[in-house]
């Protein structure tokens, strides 16, 4: 496939769910945020044919748990899909569009610039700060929920006969003691997840801020990470996090939330799936 050009300012445009559009001055933006609206509301129909094909391979037999299993792959299939296009649509929420006119007249603006003016902003906001999560956030909760559900009623559907037939015992043999563990686990999977979630929520909204300055960037498997420091008081500290909005290099600014008792707690906003909302953006 060639390169698509925007024909308003002439850049490499980018493409999400097969819709080209420009990230510099954002031409057909929108269409490609009704493209991925339009998915969004048609991944659930890509789910009626393997719930059909369960319930003709489950008629007249008992063959529930294998249904199960194809109504879980069936749920993640959808979930890892909207997990996918809501990071699309975030990334074409946070575009801001350039007048093509300046692009044309002049160089492009810096984006570490840009980083750096919305970093100073975020900082200076009054606590307690308004939070949200990103679309994206939203989705990965989602994903973790209905799959910890699917699994673990999976699970319990598996264990619960056992236990009813041989009693504990059940656990002796090492089929009974895998679904005990597995089943022990996915609850405990989501309380941490969760407390990690809230302990985020509550550094952004309450907690101490500063600028640090990153001073590597590497990449592994395609995710980006940086490593940063700043100062609190006589003392430098040296943190390294991941990026998952994929903006940041060395010598940029980003935002750090941390507690004042306790410095080991900190969360850096290019690392949380949560919205620090500026008061121009409500």
């Amino acid at each position: 496939m060639g390169v698509v050009y925007c024909p308003r300012c002439q850049a490499g445009a980018d493409s999400t769910a097969g819709q080209a559009y420009c990230s510099r001055c954002g031409w057909n933006r929108h269409v490609a945020i009704l493209q991925i609206r339009s998915l969004q509301r048609l991944l659930p129909v890509f789910l009626l044919p393997l719930i059909a094909f369960g319930f003709l391979w489950v008629s007249g037999e008992d063959q529930w748990p294998p249904f199960l299993y194809v109504v879980a792959l069936g749920a993640l299939l959808y979930l890892a899909g909207r997990r996918w296009l809501g990071r699309s649509l975030d990334r074409l929420d946070r575009l801001v569009p350039v007048d093509p006119e300046q692009l044309r007249s002049g160089p492009a603006p810096d984006p570490s610039l840009e980083e750096a003016e919305r970093a100073r902003a975020l900082a200076c906001l009054p606590r307690p700060r308004a939070v949200e999560l990103t679309t994206s956030g939203r989705a990965l909760l989602a994903t973790m929920a209905v799959a910890g559900a699917v699994f673990e009623i999976i699970l319990l559907w598996h264990l619960l006969p056992m236990l009813a037939l041989s009693g504990w015992s059940t656990v002796l043999t090492l089929e009974g003691f895998f679904l005990l563990v597995a089943t022990v686990f996915f609850p405990v999977c989501v309380f941490v997840v969760a407390r990690g979630f809230l302990r985020q929520r509550r550094l952004l909204r309450n907690g101490e801020a500063a600028l640090a300055k990153v001073i590597r960037q590497w990449k592994v498997r395609g995710n980006s990470w940086i490593s940063y420091e700043f100062r609190v008081g006589e003392a430098t500290l040296h943190r390294e996090a991941l990026d998952i909005t994929h903006r940041l290099y060395e010598g940029m600014i980003v935002p750090i939330f941390y507690d004042a008792t306790d410095l080991s707690r900190q969360v850096a906003c290019c690392a949380t799936r949560y919205h620090v909302i500026l008061p121009t953006s409500r």
